[in-house]
This record gives C-alpha cells, structure tokens and sequence, in this order.
C-alpha cells in the first residue's frame, strides 16, 4: 500500500481546532447555565441588547400602571403587569439558550436554523438511529466476541494527530449531518451533548495516550472471516480418503509412509488475475485520473474520472497497468503516476504545491480522515488478508444479507402466491440463484418495454450521470432504463426483488411524502430516494461483452451513510442464444480455473452482494458477461443501495 509521507504533518498547525474542544468543560459550563437560571435576571450579561430593551420597556409600562387613578382598573392592570413580566423572563431565558447553543466558533453571531432541518423526519424508518461509528469501539471489552458466525474482532490504531478528525464521525452522528457540512464548518451547537460513551471511551484513551507517551490510541471493531474451503465445499470431505483423516503411520524403517499421506484439498487455481485498485487525492484541489490504455501512448489513454479534494475513485484493473493524475486542467501533465498490484492496489496522491499553510482547517480535517482510514486499512489487511476498499469508519450493511456458508446451501423464499427455492452457488463471493423468478410472458413483456422505450449504448447510470466517457473495449451492449412507475409489470417486478432481499417493499419506491422543490434550498434531497436505481435492461448483440469490473462505488469521505451499491440481481429474459454466460472469474471453487459460470436461462434470478458483512465492499464481487456467440442475449439488472442511494 502506497502511504503518503510524515514530512507533510510538518507544516500542520499544532493541533486543529476541532468543535469538540469545548466538550472538556461541558460540565462547569452546564452549573454555571444552571446558577445563571436561578439568579436574578438584570445579573446576565450575556443577552441580546434588543432583549434587555424589551425587558427594560416591560418594566417602565409596570411602572406606569401602579400610578393610575382608576381603582377600578388596578386590578386588571396587576393581572397584565404579571402576565408581561413572565413573557419577558421566558423570551429572555429562550434567547440566552439560543446564544448558548447555536454560538458560532470563531464569531459572536447565533447560528441559523440547521441546514439538516428534514434530516430526522424525511427519511425511511430503516435509517432511524444510524450511526457511522456503530461498529467500532474505544471502550475496553465493549463488542461481543462473536456477533455472527463469521465476524472476528481485531484491534486498530488511530494516530492522535488524526483523533479529531476520528471525534468528527460522532459530533456528525449526533448531529445527523449527513454531509458534515455543519462539522467542517464549525457550525457545531457549543452546549451539544453527546450521549455516545464510545465517544467518551475515545476522549479519556487520548488521555492515557499522552500520559504514557504513546502516538496512537487502541480501537476494536469487526472483520469478515469466511468460512473454510471444506466448509465452503463439505462434499469434499466425504470424499477424503480414510488415511487423510488418519494419523499418518510409519512403515518398518521408521519413516512416514508418504504414499498414505493426502494433500488437502485446495481451491483451484485462478487464470484471471484482477482486482479493484483505489486512488485517493490528498490535496485541496481536485484531479482527473487516467489508464494509460493497453497500447502505451497518448491515444491509447482514458480518463477514468475525477476525483474531488481529499476523496478517492476505484477502478477495476489487472497487474502492471498503469495510471496517473493531472490537475483538471492539463491533462497532459501528470502530478503522480503508479503502476499497480494486487499486493499495492491503494495508491496516495499528496499535495505537490506544497503550500499547506494555505489549507483550511476543514481541509486539515479532511485529510486526517483519510489518514486514519489508510492507518484502519492497514490493521485491517493484517487480520483479514483482505484490502480495505471502504472508507472508515463503516458500519454493517443496514439491510439484510441472505447466509451463504457453503455451496448448494437452500433457501425458501416466498413471492407472491407462491413460494421458490433459492440456492447458493458460491461463497466467496456470495452467489445465490433462483428459477422461475419471472414468467416467459413477463420476460417477453418487459423486452417489449425496453424496445419502445429505445436503445442506446450500455452507460453505468441512468440519467445525468451516464454522461461519461464511454469505453467500448469494456462494455459495448445497448440498454434501456425502467422506473418502478413505468408499468405494472414494472412494480411487480420491484415488489418481487423487495421480497427476495428481505426488506420492505415500500424501500423500493419514493415515499408518499417525497417532493423535490428545487427552488427550497433546505428541501428534503437524497434521504427520500427509493434505495433501488431504475431497472437496466440489456441487450447483447453477438460479439458484445462486458469485461470484468464490479458494481460497487466509492462515496465521499464526508458522506455520513458511505453509501453504495450492495446487492445486485440479475434477471435472464431469455435462453435462445449461445455464449453470454455470467461469469464470477474470483469465485473460489474446487475445480474450475475461470471460477463460476453461470448459464443464462429465461425467467431465472442471479442475486449477488457487492459487500461483505464487516462494511468493507467486496473485491471478488468481480464479474463479467462474456461475449455472445450467436443469437441477442436480453438481461435487466437492478442495483440497490445500503444504506441509502446516492
């Protein structure tokens, strides 16, 4: 893994100020709060001046009401006098609250209304009490050993010029911010309480780091563990020979009798060699990542993307290709340039200006959270052999994933008004495979949808974001896009997928409330999305094929649900051609060297999962279309999202 150097942190303030700075004397602040309440109010100082003008005109119209000559009246007047001298107490009570709690960092002004005002009521249930930081723990003895069968706990470190940027995930958890724009702006309520005891368990262990000396305080949290080969596959062990599961016995000389001695079974050998590679641009400004293409020179390269300031981008790729980063402005002039591994496939861009005195302290946040998360990686990589893809911290997947813990595992799952099976067909990654999802006249019927709808050249999105460049050496199908409202074939089709995921129907669709004013700048956005993209329907024409790559995305740092795709299912609507068959070339398996195949048959369902159970997104997700020989190959896909669609 490609880190980026120490010689950077030189140039860094002595510490970045972070909201939680005031935390350390919430308790004297809230007895101070406390003594202020039960004073007289003419002792505060610290109200609005146009509040102590209302009081003091409250208290001149007393005045002038206990003079007046009409006795008859004196009674009213006291009544009035009362009721006025209560209003202005409360008003004054309600502003010094307001001042104490929307403070400002750096500024004597009150804050406007929170930017998240929708964020805890337009949203679906599925995300009340979402936390970032759910699964990772800083208090001793906190997690559970065992969670599920295949989660193991493992230590981290966080080193402590990168904890206030670790502390920002809970001000933004408590907050609900979902894009930490009120975290990064210093727009943090002074009096905001945090009720998180991680939180708390992280602040002391700063403390004991710096009595003992120590540069990083000790974290635990959760990775995947798989389960064995033999578990994966136990029909190999029925057909061991006895003498394996024997002690070995020695012959007459002593010596072992190696002809009794069996290998253990292993998996195969893979031909295909890919793997996801990462890039993460740890400079203020943004850059534009390049491949250079297979034939070496300038015409040969692609642009793969942008990648915005201190965020990451991804890419599916081989061993010894090779990519590099220019300012968006000149593509021509690469700041850094890689040639990747499976064993290096996370590659670091460092600021080349050099002039971190001019970095924001948000900027300063931001890196020290890429930071922490390649600090995360590498603990991580140790204890799970595995590469870190994700961002840190992420939680488990909200929603559900189906058991796969070894091959020709069954389920019963029910649709509709009736009930199938469903059978896992791999482990690693998590396959599963149902017949008779659709009906031949539904498969019939939604190819004549997509066919009215029109074709065009295959795009990763629907919508704006399929603008992007097209590489046809990779994917070079047509497709169509399918909302759920398209038809009634269309919804049934969602409400079946929904009860296939085991989810809710209704987190497939908008919700009733969803409305979209672009005109309100504090409208409800993304949180009132249904968690599925609109249904792709593909046609392969022969010749075509979509080359390996995965369907997982990299969401921003600052994207409190790190939200990406993390299931997929594959609808075959039809049978009546040769090639095209669905191919998982990572798939670890006994015998085959391209992994799993599968066989297009009309009507059936592929579901695979595009993450793994510890929030990491899975790199043997892996998956391709081979060509199609002879005849049109018709498939629809649906890509839902955890925990939320970005």
């Amino acid at each position: 893994m490609t880190t980026t150097s120490a010689a950077l942190n030189s140039n860094e303030p002595q510490r970045v100020v972070a909201p939680l700075e005031i935390m350390d004397s919430q308790e004297e602040e809230e007895k101070e709060l406390l003594c202020k309440e039960t004073s007289d109010d003419d002792d505060d100082d610290e109200y609005d001046s146009d509040y102590d003008d209302d009081e003091d005109s409250s208290s001149g119209s007393w005045k002038d009401l206990i003079v007046w000559s009409e006795w008859r009246q004196h009674g009213v007047a006291i009544l009035v006098a009362i009721l006025a001298t209560i209003l202005a107490t409360v008003w004054q009570h309600y502003a010094q609250q307001q001042e104490h709690d929307y403070h400002l960092f750096e500024s004597s002004s009150s804050s406007s209304a929170s930017s998240n005002a929708y964020a805890s009521t337009f949203r679906h249930e599925h995300l009340d009490g979402y936390q970032r930081t759910a699964n990772i723990s800083f208090c001793p003895s906190t997690l559970k050993s065992k969670v599920e069968q295949h989660l193991e706990l493992f230590d981290f470190h966080v080193p402590l010029e990168s904890v206030d940027a670790v502390q920002l995930h809970y001000v933004a958890d408590a907050m609900e911010d979902d894009d930490y724009s009120t975290v990064l702006a210093k727009r943090v309520p002074s009096k905001l309480t945090i009720h998180d005891p991680e939180y708390h368990c992280l602040r002391q262990r700063v403390v004991q780091a710096n009595e003992n000396k120590k540069s990083y305080v000790t974290g635990t949290t959760y990775f995947y563990q798989p389960p064995s080969f033999l578990d994966m596959y136990p029909h190999l062990k029925d057909i061991l020979p006895e003498q394996q599961q024997q002690q070995p016995t020695k012959s007459i000389t002593g010596l072992t009798d190696k002809n009794k001695k069996k290998r253990q079974p292993k998996p195969a050998s893979l031909s295909f060699t890919g793997f996801a590679a990462k890039f993460i641009n740890l400079s203020p400004h943004p850059i534009l990542l390049h491949w250079d293409g297979k034939g070496g020179h300038a015409n040969s390269q692609r642009l793969v993307g942008e990648i915005a300031p201190f965020d990451s981008l991804g890419t599916a790729t081989t061993p010894g290709q090779s990519f590099f980063v220019s300012p968006v402005y000149d593509s021509s002039h690469a700041l850094d340039r890689w040639v990747v591994t499976a064993d290096d496939s996370v590659m670091v861009h460092e600021d080349s200006t050099k002039n971190h005195h001019k970095w924001t302290p948000a900027d300063w946040q931001l890196y020290h959270m890429q930071m922490a998360n390649l600090e995360f990686a590498q603990h991580y990589l140790i204890a799970s052999h595995r590469t870190w893809l994700a961002h840190f911290p992420r939680p488990f997947p909200v929603h559900p994933m189906i058991a796969a813990t070894h091959v020709g595992q069954q389920h019963s799952v029910k649709l509709e008004d009736r009930t199938l099976p469903l059978e896992v067909v791999s482990v690693t990654p998590r396959v599963l495979a149902m017949d008779d999802f659709l009906t031949h006249d539904e498969c019939q019927a939604l190819m004549s949808l997509a066919a009215a709808q029109g074709l065009q050249g295959s795009t990763l999105y629907a919508g704006g974001m399929a603008q992007q460049q097209r590489d046809l050496s990779t994917r070079s199908s047509t497709n169509a896009w399918l909302s759920r409202e398209t038809s009634q074939l269309t919804d049934r089709i969602y409400r079946r997928a929904a009860q296939l995921l085991q989810m809710k129907e209704s987190l497939l669709q908008q919700p009733a409330f969803y409305h979209h004013d672009e005109d309100d700048e504090e409208a409800p956005d993304y949180t009132q999305h249904s968690i599925a993209e609109s249904l792709q329907v593909v046609r392969y024409q022969p010749g075509e094929e979509y080359t390996a790559h995965h369907d997982f995305v990299y969401p921003s740092a600052r994207h409190r649900y790190q939200p990406t795709r993390y299931a997929t299912l594959l609808l075959y609507l039809n049978d009546d051609f040769t090639g095209g068959q669905t191919n998982f070339p990572r798939a670890v398996n006994p015998s085959k060297h391209d992994g799993i195949t599968i066989t297009p048959k009309a009507g059936k369902a592929v579901l695979f999962y595009n993450m793994l159970p510890d929030g990491n997104v899975d790199d043997l997700s892996q998956h391709q279309s081979l060509p199609v020989e002879n005849g049109e190959k018709w498939l629809a896909n649906l890509w839902v999202w955890d925990p939320v669609i970005n």
